[in-house]
């Protein structure tokens, strides 16, 4: 959504439920500009829903209702769109997505299909309520790091999946530890950097 306000032509693959919810979901992806041609309908499972508390400056828990399994987890690899994929200036991958099969596997196909030039960005995305445990979260981030080419997320996010950076095959991390700092990993060093101002564009 913040892409398309920004003018640029935006897209989502995801999965909703055949609900009342997930409908109104794909009428406010058409309302801010989102094309929704790869948001498909599973049935028999409902559309999550997601709350976010907002305590200044850095502190932003977020409570997720996705039981008994949520529709996004249910993206196959044998359905994505490899044409759009292929031709998307830069996609944006979740880490939530890696939290369950077979959405998993389907984000490696994305990425397979991208290949090890192209540019593309994982948004790290931990959270705990997702995963058994660190140790599970860590394993399929690190695997999906050699082929991107920055991945984003904040400091505990980019600890659980990239460490120090080093042999992880990732040209530079942008880790976002908070509103003063920025953390750079790469193969050999971390560079702390100043954080760098943006203006906020809220969803309405």
């Amino acid at each position: 959504m913040a892409t398309a306000r920004h003018g640029r032509s935006a897209a989502v693959i995801t999965r909703t439920a055949a609900d009342p919810f997930g409908r109104y979901v794909h009428a406010e992806l058409i309302r801010l500009g989102v094309d929704d041609a790869f948001v498909t309908a599973v049935p028999g499972l409902p559309t999550p829903v997601t709350f976010g508390e907002i305590f200044p400056p850095d502190h932003f828990p977020i409570w997720s209702y996705r039981y008994p399994k949520a529709p996004d987890l249910e993206i196959r690899a044998d359905k994505l769109p490899i044409e759009a994929i292929k031709s998307a200036r830069l996609p944006w991958v979740t880490g939530t997505g890696l939290s369950a099969g077979p959405s998993r596997g389907a984000r490696q196909a994305a990425l397979d299909i991208r290949g090890h030039r192209a540019p593309a960005v994982p948004g790290l995305d931990y959270r705990p309520s997702f995963w058994p445990s660190l140790k599970a979260a860590g394993l399929p981030m690190r695997a999906i790091l050699p082929q991107v080419q920055v991945a984003v997320g904040n400091l505990d996010e980019c600890e659980t999946a990239v460490g120090t950076g080093i042999r992880t095959g990732i040209r530079t991390g942008r880790p976002i530890t908070s509103r003063w700092c920025t953390l750079r990993p790469t193969r050999s060093s971390r560079h702390p950097m100043p954080a760098a101002p943006v203006s906020v564009m809220a969803v309405r």
